[in-house]
């Protein structure tokens, strides 16, 4: 765990070359006094942080004091950040991370219909009255499926709610978990997925377990699952960097 109390700036230079923050496996919490200048696209490059891609990395936290918080995402020098927006100022202002995944949701139904990549969030920010609406953007590169057929999908960790409120552009590559069937809670995991020729987004089997039970006086194995139902809507510190 790293923490960032002064400020991140991604200093102009050449255009079309990235200057990037690496947070590989480490965690990064920003503080909210924090100040970051200088991300964006910057011509054919762009500026902010690389995740390291992996379900286990530490990923960045950001510290929320007021209703709109970006993570300045760089994927494949291409600046993809992920914008989370409040109603209103929430009952507890809190922190918000985000572990950016570069693969598949290991819990979808059917592979190779939906993003290869995924966005787990985590949070301690009391919403009381406010709503929560997340923006995701993603690479031509992340498609799987049809992207015309295409649904935002939001895993909770025990079943998938997918559709309804929400939107996918597929002109900007970007993801809208917004309306009363997603802006209940920050925290889960996001993704997207043609839903139209194959169904990733169905019953996740939660665990499989197995016991031993005499029957007709032998041991016989058991085994037992359980699933769940997926829902459509209908409706150390661093006070300062440069990169030059």
């Amino acid at each position: 765990h790293q923490n960032l109390t002064d400020q991140l700036t991604f200093t102009s230079g050449n255009p079309n070359t990235s200057r990037l923050l690496n947070l590989s496996s480490y965690n990064l919490r920003i503080d909210s006094t924090v100040s970051i200048s200088g991300n964006g696209s910057n011509g054919t490059g762009a500026n902010g942080i690389v995740a390291g891609g992996l379900a286990s990395d530490g990923g960045l936290t950001l510290e929320m004091n007021n209703t709109s918080i970006s993570f300045p995402f760089v994927a494949s020098n291409t600046y993809a950040p992920a914008v989370l927006t409040l109603s209103q100022a929430p009952s507890a202002y809190g922190t918000v991370t985000v572990v950016k995944v570069d693969s598949e949701h290991p819990n979808v139904t059917e592979s190779g219909f939906s993003l290869s990549t995924y966005w787990a969030v985590s949070s301690t920010v009391s919403l009381g009255s406010a709503t929560a609406d997340w923006t995701f953007e993603y690479l031509d590169s992340d498609i799987q499926g049809t992207e015309s057929e295409y649904t935002e999908a939001y895993f909770s960790g025990l079943f998938w709610t997918y559709g309804g409120t929400g939107n996918v552009n597929t002109l900007s590559n970007s993801l809208d978990f917004s309306g009363f069937n997603y802006n209940s809670q920050i925290s889960g995991q996001y993704t997207a997925g043609d839903t139209t020729n194959a169904q990733p987004f169905g019953a996740v089997e939660i665990y499989s377990t197995k016991r031993r039970v005499e029957q007709h006086g032998q041991l016989v194995t058991k085994r037992s699952q359980s699933r769940q139902r997926s829902f459509r809507q209908a409706s150390t510190q661093f006070h300062c960097y440069h990169w030059r």
